[in-house]
């Protein structure tokens, strides 16, 4: 016969332990990203007004990639 459901039990939680590592680091880089958006703020020539930063490409992109991981091991998972 095929794979044993022990087997198959121990590839699922190897690739769920994959992908939750994966979801962690992308979290954290978007987290930092965020909140060193928070701390910089620029002065106007006056220098009477601040406005901050909007947040930058960089962090939606990877919360982006973020969505697109889970997705995919979630439609991944549901087939086992």
């Amino acid at each position: 016969m095929g794979l044993s459901l022990k087997k198959l039990r121990y590839n699922h939680n190897r690739q769920l332990n994959i992908h939750n590592t994966r979801v962690s680091i992308a979290y954290q880089k978007v987290k930092s990203s965020h909140r060193h958006m928070n701390n910089l703020q620029i002065g106007n020539i006056d220098g009477q007004t601040n406005t901050q930063h909007s947040m930058p490409q960089c962090s939606i992109e990877i919360e982006d990639q973020l969505i697109k991981e889970v997705l995919t091991f979630t439609k991944k998972s549901t087939k086992i």
